[in-house]
């Protein structure tokens, strides 16, 4: 690989968790489809890209914190259908 790859490659180390476009260093929202690249972590607030495991600052299961969200989401989801 040679130096210019390997530079172009630092520019580009954001890659879209939602649609795989690559992205500037820089960059908040994916250029390929608009989303966000971060989201405050839970643990502690600091941004982190959405395609992390951990987070840096706390070391935060982002994972599990994003299972916890989907179940919670599904459990309201259901509410609205389950009769009392």
């Amino acid at each position: 690989m040679s130096i210019t790859e390997s530079a172009a490659r630092t520019n580009l180390d954001f890659v879209c968790g939602k649609c795989s476009h690559a992205n500037g260093s820089g960059a908040k929202f994916c250029g390929g489809c608009g989303h966000t690249l971060f989201e405050p972590c839970s643990g502690c607030g600091q941004s982190v890209r959405l395609t992390e495991k951990y987070c840096g600052g706390c070391g935060a299961d982002l994972e599990a914190a994003i299972r916890s969200r989907i179940e919670l989401r599904r459990a309201i989801d259901w509410l609205p259908r389950c009769k009392h």
